[in-house]
């Protein structure tokens, strides 16, 4: 039997989380893990794996990892902050937000959030919540309306602010995604918040063509990546309605963007 490619592996793992089989795709992503503990892109799909499965302390984890390894795995700062943010502390919050807004425009309350915090160090050794994995469910997690201290940041960014006094959106920058034959993990440090000049291109991408990262790629604004994926797709499942309307989707979003 021919042995898999890194990339067939990883793309067979998000086929599984696809049909909904989340226990085959979790076994194949530890497994791919133990031979990469240093891919961001492997620590990713394994957070994919415990977020489908509800176990949200491992997703958080996993999702840690992937920053710890390539702080411009933007999606997995997204997914950290979906799932934990008001666990963090100021200056970690900082820390992510800085992360996404080096990437793409962020929302009014991220630029808020950092103008009102601005002399607070960015925290980039983000923790892991310290809790029973019985406490930490998804339909559980603490939202603002639980977090006292959260919801007073909520209600003072929610106070209109002068135009001057908020900053300008950050430039878009094309998120590169790196094929692991030119993939070199770094040695495990503090993630920068220096932006690196020698990115990839924005054509390159880890090649592993499925509906899962077409979603990853359109919540990124790559639209272009995500309708390249689609009409592979397409290509394979000519009849699928589902593959069309996302196709149609993001050509409308692809329209939008281009008017702003």
């Amino acid at each position: 039997m021919e042995r898999l490619t890194f990339y067939e592996r990883g793309q067979e793992i998000l086929e599984h989380l696809d049909r909904n089989e989340d226990e085959a795709a979790l076994k194949k992503a530890v497994r791919l893990l133990n031979s990469n503990p240093e891919n961001a892109l492997v620590w990713f799909i394994l957070g994919l794996c415990h977020y489908q499965k509800q176990d949200i302390f491992n997703a958080i984890d996993s999702f840690t990892h992937v920053l710890r390894y390539d702080p411009d795995f933007i999606s997995a700062a997204e997914m950290l902050l979906k799932l934990n943010k008001d666990n963090y502390s100021v200056g970690e919050l900082k820390y992510i937000y800085s992360l996404i807004l080096a990437h793409k425009e962020g929302t009014r309350e991220m630029y808020q959030y950092l103008q009102k915090f601005s002399d607070v160090t960015p925290v980039a050794d983000l923790t892991i919540p310290n809790i029973g994995q019985d406490e930490l469910k998804a339909e559980t997690l603490p939202g603002s309306d639980d977090n006292a201290y959260i919801q007073h940041l909520i209600n003072e960014m929610d106070k209109p602010a002068p135009e001057e006094e908020i900053s300008q959106p950050a430039p878009k920058k094309e998120i590169s995604i790196i094929p692991e034959s030119a993939y070199t993990p770094p040695k495990k440090q503090a993630p920068s918040l220096v932006p690196n000049a020698n990115k990839i291109g924005p054509q390159t991408h880890y090649g592993i063509e499925t509906m899962t990262m077409a979603t990853l790629y359109i919540r990124q604004g790559l639209y272009d990546q995500a309708l390249g994926i689609l009409l592979k797709l397409q290509q394979r499942d000519p009849g699928s309605q589902r593959i069309k309307e996302e196709i149609d989707r993001v050509n409308i979003l692809m329209k939008e963007a281009k008017k702003e």
